[in-house]
């Protein structure tokens, strides 16, 4: 599944800063949570992940009141299949990021602002590399502690989902599509099987259903979990028949619909695309543009007229 999934998912969840509060909450030390202003956490737009790592980091920039003054808290989120060593590295670069940014749009400052790093993690093994620069630098003990002051410290506070089961999140002080997000987000890399965890999860599908605000993140997360689990029409029957809520079935029912009916209208682009190939071979750009982003009937339409038109220019008319 691309990398797109996850990091619409996050952004989605976590780019309400409602659910962003809860997240931080469950995440960060006390003492720091107990001196933010979580009322005054807001979203910055833009991303800071290097493009050569976009494909397996997705990240949110907050801005928070810290004592009264203005801070940051940055959340990077990564799902792959192993941990990346380097990670407090990337974080110094993205934290740099942060701090230029914020240096243009603050010109004449002389001081800099707080920026807080969480990582997200999920991966088949759990968190299994460093956690702050100084375990990267090429030094033994001594004389680390001989010169380590001088030297940047950066330590990340790490969310490792792999290292939590069902129960560790469901205690979590948090909404329940919030929730919802973090399973599906940890159990991923299940294929087929995840469809069976939401099985588990229907509670907290009515609990979402039931919030006013919170029926769009629910779709988004079952969107996520159907799209990572297929369709098996047997166990997704089964789920909607145990669930009691109206408007849980109603949104899994509509979210599975409307997933089969993009699948359709893939399926139908691919055939599309196969028989012009067999006939005219490489196809122009703009035709392949076109094909991506009309709708069903037209390529329909298009498709029939393969087999009763000569030129690329006919069947497109």
């Amino acid at each position: 599944m691309p990398h797109d999934s996850h990091d619409a998912l996050v952004k989605a969840i976590f780019g309400r800063p409602d659910y962003a509060a809860d997240e931080l909450r469950a995440v960060l030390p006390s003492a720091l949570t107990a001196r933010l202003d979580l009322r005054t956490l807001s979203v910055c737009p833009g991303s800071f992940v290097s493009e050569e790592l976009s494909k397996r980091h997705a990240d949110l920039l907050y801005r928070v009141d810290l004592d009264q003054r203005e801070a940051f808290i940055y959340i990077l989120f990564e799902h792959q299949s192993s941990t990346d060593v380097l990670m407090p590295y990337r974080l110094m670069r993205y934290v740099v990021s942060i701090w230029d940014t914020y240096l243009a749009e603050h010109p004449g400052a002389t001081i800099l602002p707080v920026v807080v790093p969480v990582v997200l993690h999920h991966s088949d093994t759990g968190w299994r590399a460093p956690t702050s620069l100084s375990e990267l630098y090429d030094l033994d003990g001594d004389t680390l502690a001989a010169i380590g002051e001088y030297l940047p410290r950066l330590r990340f506070i790490l969310d490792d989902l792999s290292t939590q089961d069902d129960a560790d999140l469901r205690q979590r002080d948090m909404a329940a599509a919030a929730k919802l997000a973090l399973l599906a987000l940890r159990g991923a890399r299940l294929g087929a099987e995840l469809i069976q965890s939401l099985r588990a999860w229907i509670d907290l599908m009515e609990q979402a259903s039931a919030a006013p605000d919170d029926d769009s993140a629910l779709t988004t997360v079952l969107h996520y979990i159907l799209q990572h689990s297929g369709f098996n029409e047997a166990a997704l029957k089964q789920i909607i028949d145990d669930i009691h809520n109206s408007a849980a079935k109603e949104t899994i029912v509509t979210t599975a619909e409307m997933l089969m009916e993009k699948g359709r209208q893939q399926a139908e682009r691919r055939v599309l695309t196969k028989l012009l190939r067999l006939r005219f071979g490489d196809l122009p750009n703009a035709v392949i543009h076109n094909i991506e982003n009309a709708p069903l009937d037209l390529i329909e339409r298009w498709t029939e007229r393969v087999i009763t038109q000569d030129s690329l220019e006919d069947i497109f008319a």
